[in-house]
């Protein structure tokens, strides 16, 4: 894999001469092997014996728009092929010294690798390739021969001080691709070379370094490890390459502002939005392009890697509360509600890096548009707030946030939504100029039949009335009527709760009847409000719950002494004697009450300790 220049200088140089002299001297251009021409260097090769062909497959050739070379098939850019320098292995000089025979310095021969800028380290001997700085006039080629011999005498200190560097995967398979015989195929082999190795560099930058490194910096060994660390990636294809830069957007998750392209994918972005008009680079942009516009909340509009986002798809709290046109804290609420940010720890990050891309919130978004607000809503409907409430929790009337709280919360209503619960509201009813005394407004009915807010609204849209009324005029909560002695009839139906009156707990729990309240305030028994429809009215209740709960960890002195049969001073005797204690202060609470597992415990180790 030797190029046309290396070849020359060497036969000029076993011939006793300097490379142009010597192409004069056989009546060649003296720059025509720099300049590519293919007649110069068969020329050359029959000079030396050498194969043509060979010659001609290593060497660089510089296409006509001047910004490329072709290699072997393969295409190159400008930057990646040294015309005037080239870099070399102390350790391949070394051996070259050792192994041939002849002048000295015709011995060494130039490696293809060594003037391409992709190749940093011999693959050989794994060491970091030594740069030169040949003499002579600028944009000429080097007489690489001469060049070399200038190192001669240093070569056992370079070979001893080289860098060591691993093997690396990526030179491997640039060397192969260009010798044209890979021995496995990547996701990278139908990728123009040129755009192969800038997309492995840039990618191998974006994973290893900060997004605003400043590439000018990096040494040669930086872009060593980054080339290896991008193909790598890149190699196995796209859901390889998508899982880093899934782990790019992670990282920039934690920083603040919005998440710009540039500032997530760093240098690889760089790379391909430089080269949009360039076709070679096509399945590199298509890949990281469709998984920006997966994951990014990028606005309508944005340009990505020459295409334009048609549809905004993907939000963050920031940007979904801008299109809907509410307040950032309202799309937190909705976020957190229908669960959008996922894994996402949402209270640790600010509004313009939680994401999510879901069809429901695009749904959200687009009613929010035209959504109208609570205060709205009372003037159409003209409803009072503390039933407008109600039928927002009950589920009569849908509010597009999901919010169905009564108070705190910022409703937003489609107008057609609006429209259907006022059309429910007045379903059946009939148009009456003069209602009787027993047909009323819905607030008149309630007071009247001394009913909550829910239920009557409850029975005005789940159909549970015989017979609804409508003043003249428009379908308002004002001009709706119903008829109070059926709405007593259903609240009289309606079914007890299941709590416990007060006065009625020693019948659940034995024996702390009067002392009851004690027990509530210290939180063992919790007091609730439940409808009543013998009292018409919310009572405080105890919860069924908290009084089972009681039972089946505590027993009283009253149930165990009732239970035994026996009175209640052998019953503490008993229990004294097996030490087992009150479960609370007697002083305090004034009741003797006791863990019923420790009962359980002593009965089992002393089974007759009841007989007596």
């Amino acid at each position: 894999m030797e190029p046309a220049i290396g070849f020359s200088s060497r036969l000029a140089r076993l011939n006793g001469r300097p490379l142009r002299p010597f192409l004069f001297d056989m009546g060649l251009p003296t720059r025509s092997i720099e300049q590519d021409n293919v007649a110069s260097i068969k020329r050359v090769a029959v000079l030396g014996g050498a194969d043509a062909e060979k010659l001609l497959q290593y060497t660089p050739f510089r296409l006509p728009d001047g910004k490329r070379f072709i290699l072997s098939n393969e295409v190159f850019d400008k930057e990646s092929v040294h015309r005037t320098f080239f870099r070399f292995c102390p350790h391949c000089v070394r051996e070259d010294h050792e192994t041939y025979d002849g002048p000295a310095i015709a011995r060494p021969w130039l490696r293809l690798g060594w003037i391409l800028a992709p190749i940093r380290s011999c693959p050989k001997h794994n060491v970091l390739l030594i740069k030169t700085d040949p003499k002579g006039q600028q944009y000429q080629y080097f007489d690489f021969s001469r060049t070399l011999d200038a190192y001669r005498t240093e070569l056992e200190h370079l070979a001893r001080d080289a860098r060591p560097m691993p093997p690396s995967s990526f030179q491997k398979w640039l060397l192969a691709r260009i010798r044209g015989d890979a021995n496995e195929s990547t996701w990278l082999d139908d990728v123009p070379a040129y755009a192969a190795i800038a997309f492995c560099e840039g990618l191998g930058v974006s994973t290893l370094h900060p997004p605003k490194v400043k590439t000018s910096q990096l040494t040669e060994v930086d872009w060593a490890a980054a080339a290896e660390t991008g193909f790598l990636i890149a190699r196995d294809g796209e859901t390889s390459i998508r899982l880093q830069l899934k782990k790019l957007n992670e990282a920039q998750v934690s920083t603040k502002g919005v998440l710009g392209l540039r500032d997530t994918y760093g240098h690889v972005y760089d790379v391909l939005r430089k080269t949009t008009d360039d076709p070679g680079y096509e399945k590199l942009r298509n890949t990281v392009r469709q998984f920006a516009m997966e994951t990014l909340p990028l606005a309508t509009g944005t340009v990505v890697l020459g295409d334009v986002v048609g549809k905004q798809t993907v939000h963050s709290i920031r940007s979904a509360a801008m299109a809907a046109n509410v307040h950032a804290n309202t799309m937190r609420k909705i976020f957190e509600r229908e669960g959008f940010h996922g894994d996402t720890d949402i209270y640790s990050l600010s509004d313009h890096r939680v994401i999510a891309s879901n069809e429901k919130l695009l749904t959200i978004i687009a009613e929010l548009r035209e959504a109208i607000s609570t205060p709205v809503v009372m003037d159409r409907m003209q409803i009072p707030k503390h039933y407008l409430n109600s039928v927002i929790e009950q589920g009569y009337l849908r509010t597009v946030t999901g919010s169905d709280q009564r108070s705190n919360a910022k409703h937003q209503f489609l107008p057609q939504d609006v429209t259907s619960a006022l059309t429910a509201m007045f379903d059946g009813a009939e148009i009456i100029s003069e209602p009787s005394d027993r047909q009323m407004t819905v607030p008149e009915a309630r007071a009247a039949s001394v009913t909550s807010i829910d239920f009557i609204m409850s029975l005005v849209f789940e159909g549970n009335l015989k017979w609804k009324g409508r003043l003249p005029g428009p379908e308002i909560f004002p001009n709706l009527l119903v008829d109070v002695d059926e709405v007593i009839e259903q609240v009289r139906r309606e079914a007890k709760g299941s709590g416990i009156p007060k006065h009625q707990i020693d019948e659940h729990v034995p024996g702390i009847g009067k002392h009851v309240l004690k027990f509530i305030e210290a939180g063992e028994l919790e007091l609730v409000e439940e409808y009543s429809p013998d009292a018409r009215r919310m009572v405080p209740v105890v919860s069924r719950e908290s009084a089972d709960a009681f039972v089946a960890r505590y027993v009283s002195l009253g149930e165990l002494s009732r239970n035994r049969g026996l009175h209640h001073k052998q019953v503490r005797k008993i229990l004294n004697s097996v030490d087992v204690q009150t479960a609370f202060d007697t002083a305090r609470f004034g009741v003797f009450v006791y863990d019923r597992s420790q009962i359980l415990t002593a009965e089992r180790t002393r089974p007759q300790m009841w007989d007596q």
